[in-house]
């Protein structure tokens, strides 16, 4: 779940990608990890709409933009919970959100039964049988630095695995590549153009993101979502 900008996102604007994800679900698998690539929330303030850095953005309700974010998990965690022996957060902080943390502080008390990663930290790694994938953002680092990032920051990961990759958000774009023997992936997101991308120009990216399916040592199927 990549850059999902709450409120911009809500239930009736997600409602293909979580039918559709929650088809995927029924499937039925041993471990569900749900990973938070970061910018679930638009803004970092309730009464203003602003970034991290205080970078002003157009006018968002958050308090819609919170309870949509409750109903859409509400959805996911439920379906993923009956359909798996683990659920799991991962999380990658963002440029847009601390309330991104707090919400974190949520799922975990109203789900008890899942396991919740809480931090507030740029990268983490987990591991899924012998694969390895850490998760970043996006927006501290370098593309091309983070299969080394991956390797000093979370050796042991890196050592024990077969199966390695990169999942990153913030771009809001889609792309796979290779690097240094590291599979990074670029996931994009579902959010419609906010003001600024339409004044940027940045309003060529597919409204599509991706769910991965892995075995023991490798992935195996790629779900396209939207």
């Amino acid at each position: 779940l990549a850059d999902k900008h709450f409120p911009i996102s809500n239930m009736k604007t997600l409602k293909v990608y979580i039918d559709e994800l929650v088809e995927v679900i029924e499937n039925s698998y041993n471990v569900i990890v749900i990973e938070l690539l970061g910018d679930m929330f638009h803004s970092n303030a309730m009464r203003k709409t602003q970034t991290i850095r205080g970078t002003e953005l157009e006018t968002v309700d958050m308090e819609f933009a919170i309870e949509e974010a409750r109903r859409f998990f509400d959805v996911l965690v439920t379906t993923a919970l009956k359909h798996s022996n683990e659920v799991r957060v991962e999380f990658a902080a963002g440029n847009h959100s601390d309330f991104d943390y707090m919400f974190l502080l949520y799922l975990e008390a109203r789900y008890p039964q899942m396991i919740v990663n809480r931090h507030n930290q740029p990268r983490v790694a987990y591991k899924l049988g012998d694969v390895g994938i850490m998760l970043t953002h996006g927006h501290y680092g370098k593309k091309s630095d983070y299969p080394m990032l991956f390797a000093t920051e979370f050796k042991e990961i890196w050592a024990s695995c077969s199966w390695l990759e990169v999942h990153q958000g913030h771009k809001h774009t889609m792309e796979a590549q290779n690097i240094n023997g590291v599979i990074h992936r670029q996931l994009g997101t579902l959010k419609a153009n906010d003001i600024y991308e339409v004044d940027n120009g940045y309003t060529m990216n597919y409204k599509s993101t991706q769910a991965f399916e892995y075995s023991n040592d490798k992935l195996k199927v790629v779900y396209e979502l939207g």
